[in-house]
């Protein structure tokens, strides 16, 4: 059965017929969605208050401190105590608590906060039951949907709570359980890496000399973190692991491509792409580091470079992500042969997020909103349900004008999708959500995230809340990053109010002029000739 993500509210629906209802004293809350009941009457919520309400509730009746909140709740490293006191001062506000004598809510001194009384099920289950309960149904759902049961359990930031894949028969050796950890990690897909992720901590306590468990443990958290849903801590340890093993073996390339990885993961471009090459380097049957070190290049804004040097990895062998890299550089450059290299990547690794994301990305950079819902559409089952497709389709329906299905996608797609609806609240005049946000965004710049994705980011916020200067000198920092994306920015929701001021016309015109050289670069290098011919 083809299911088709752009019809409103069938995917919301099929999840919240299938959650659990936890009770709260009198308050009914859907473990899925967060939605809050008290009787028949349905509380009216912010987004970000319901998160942090879910948040208190995978950890009843732990308090929970500020650091797990930023990272569960807001998506964020790291949050101000203001901002996390006010969130929560909105969330006694909307339930109807009493700060001084708490009904839902207590302050935790030293430690946080927690609920003040212990959640139930419907059938008054203890609460450390309900939520695996409730994600057994969720892979239910993914049964019937793509025919396959893929388990992923808990709620927990626990590894151990993320994937409780039980290992049946004899306690396997570190090499069985790195072999079959591999075997997970080429599913590309979040629960096989959830169990990968297990496997491979089991080796390493089986043998804790293994460095090979540990560089592979490394990349499956940096895959965890860019591709799918991170715990807390993920992205720091992988970097722990792969710069441990360099530190202990200089010599191991693929110790050097996980470094890299976790670093540009972290969105420490400039830190990461040396290591690819150094990987590359020591190593020059791995093309896909020099392809990882190509895109970042891409990146910073320097697509002729990255052409070059994804021509150089092509010729050490074939990459994952290759063609659709080389596909969405050439259409920056307004190529005509992108159409043909995205087919080719299409044809060759089929059902591969990462490839139709980037396809449908491309309809939306030139304000193609029907085409990119056709294109999703048309997506398999296990497809439609990735975080960044729900992302994308949010996008797209919100562009067409359809705000509740585009609401109701961006809810379900995690990290992304906050940021989303946050800048949707903001477009009502609610900006709580954005404001505690954009905290955040300026804190992992400060940190060292040159992402330029980030400012643009942060120049859509700016702009919803007025600060038209504020928003120019955040694309302008974009662009010196390496922003070389004109159509999102013409086609942003989010850039209407700056996209009337002079300003916005000479930093377009800025990026038409980069562009116009990088395209010059191109043509005249003979060896990227057969990239730029249209197909025949």
């Amino acid at each position: 059965m083809q299911m088709k993500i752009s019809e409103p509210g069938r995917l919301a629906g099929n999840m919240n017929r299938m959650a659990l209802p936890v009770r709260l004293l009198d308050l009914d809350i859907d473990t899925t969605t967060g939605a809050v009941r008290r009787g028949r009457d349905r509380l009216d919520l912010p987004e970000l208050s319901r998160q942090v309400l879910l948040c208190l509730l995978r950890h009843a009746p732990q308090p929970v401190s500020a650091t797990t909140l930023a990272a569960e709740a807001w998506q964020m490293a790291h949050v101000s105590d203001d901002t996390i006191t006010q969130r929560i001062a909105l969330l006694r506000r909307a339930l109807g608590d009493d700060p001084k004598s708490p009904r839902y809510v207590r302050t935790v001194r030293g430690a946080g906060y927690a609920l003040a009384v212990a959640p139930a099920t419907g059938r008054n289950w203890p609460m450390k039951y309900a939520w695996p309960i409730t994600l057994v149904a969720a892979a239910v759902i993914a049964l019937l949907v793509t025919g396959q049961l893929l388990l992923r359990s808990g709620s927990d930031s626990s590894e151990e709570a993320r994937a409780t894949t039980t290992l049946t028969g004899p306690t396997p050796g570190a090499a069985d359980l790195l072999e079959r950890a591999r075997q997970r990690m080429a599913a590309q897909d979040g629960p096989a890496t959830d169990q990968a992720i297990i496997m491979l901590r089991q080796a390493i306590e089986i043998d804790p000399a293994q460095l090979d468990a540990r560089v592979v443990l490394s990349f499956a958290l940096s895959t965890r973190v860019t591709k799918f849903s991170p715990a807390p801590g993920d992205i720091l340890e992988a970097e722990n692991l792969a710069r441990g093993v360099v530190e202990q073996d200089p010599d191991r390339s693929d110790a050097r491509h996980a470094l890299g990885y976790a670093l540009d993961a972290q969105g420490r471009i400039d830190e990461a792409i040396p290591y690819y090459q150094q990987a590359f380097a020591l190593n020059p049957s791995d093309s896909a580091a020099m392809s990882s070190a190509a895109y970042l290049y891409a990146v910073r804004g320097d697509l002729y470079r990255a052409l070059t040097l994804q021509i150089s990895a092509r010729t050490h062998g074939a990459t994952r992500y290759g063609d659709i890299q080389l596909a969405w550089i050439l259409d920056l450059l307004d190529y005509d042969s992108v159409d043909a290299w995205f087919e080719r990547a299409r044809t060759l690794d089929p059902g591969q997020t990462v490839v139709l994301g980037s396809a449908v990305e491309a309809r939306l950079r030139h304000g193609d909103a029907a085409g990119a819902l056709a294109l999703i559409d048309g997506l398999p089952p296990s497809v439609l349900l990735s975080p960044r497709i729900l992302t994308l389709a949010g996008r797209a329906t919100f562009m067409t004008g359809d705000r509740e299905t585009a609401l109701s996608y961006w809810q379900r797609s995690g990290g992304r999708g906050q940021i989303y609806l946050a800048l949707a609240d903001a477009m009502d005049g609610q900006y709580a959500a954005l404001d505690a946000w954009r905290t955040g965004a300026l804190a992992a710049m400060q940190a060292g995230d040159s992402w330029p994705e980030l400012r643009v980011l942060l120049a859509e916020s700016y702009s919803l809340a007025g600060r038209d200067n504020e928003a120019l000198t955040a694309l302008s920092q974009a662009i010196d990053l390496g922003w070389r994306d004109i159509g999102q920015l013409n086609h942003s929701p989010f850039l209407t109010q700056i996209r009337e001021r002079m300003e916005y016309a000479e930093l377009t015109a800025r990026l038409e002029r980069i562009l116009a050289a990088q395209r010059n670069l191109v043509e005249q290098d003979a060896a990227l000739a057969p990239l730029i011919a249209p197909a025949e």
